[in-house]
């Protein structure tokens, strides 16, 4: 019987439990943002502390948990938190200025930056197939 994957709580470096695991390695180990910085400055390499796995890092969105892979896709705010930038914008059109991560209120900037940003929207056209000429 198979069982589906769980992402662990625990930080692959201190291991502690929190809720404020910000960083999943491709490798799918989690950890807390100033723990990795810490290895990372202690290593040369950007290897993974648990598995020693060599890859990218991704960050963990604070509003929908899903990992943010670019900084095309990314925005990183004031208090080191990371959101898609699809989720700031909901979040700062929803009147949210607290961080969903830490509670840390955004900074004008952020509002500001945000504010202007406008969702860009394709259009295509639906056709019925099941209608006969």
């Amino acid at each position: 019987m198979s069982v589906p994957y769980t992402p662990s709580r625990k930080c692959g470096y201190c291991f502690g439990v929190s809720n404020s695991i910000r960083i999943t390695l491709s490798c799918s180990h989690r950890f807390h943002l100033d723990c990795i910085e810490r290895w990372r400055e202690r290593n040369e390499n950007d290897s993974c502390p648990t598995c020693k796995w060599m890859g990218q890092r991704f960050y963990q969105c604070a509003r929908c948990a899903l990992s943010v892979h670019s900084h095309n896709d990314g925005f990183a705010v004031r208090c080191g938190c990371f959101y898609h930038k699809e989720c700031l914008y909901r979040q700062i059109h929803q009147n949210l200025y607290n961080c969903s991560g830490c509670h840390e209120q955004f900074n004008a900037a952020v509002i500001h930056y945000m504010g202007k940003f406008s969702k860009q929207v394709t259009y295509v056209p639906i056709v019925n197939l099941n209608e006969t000429e």
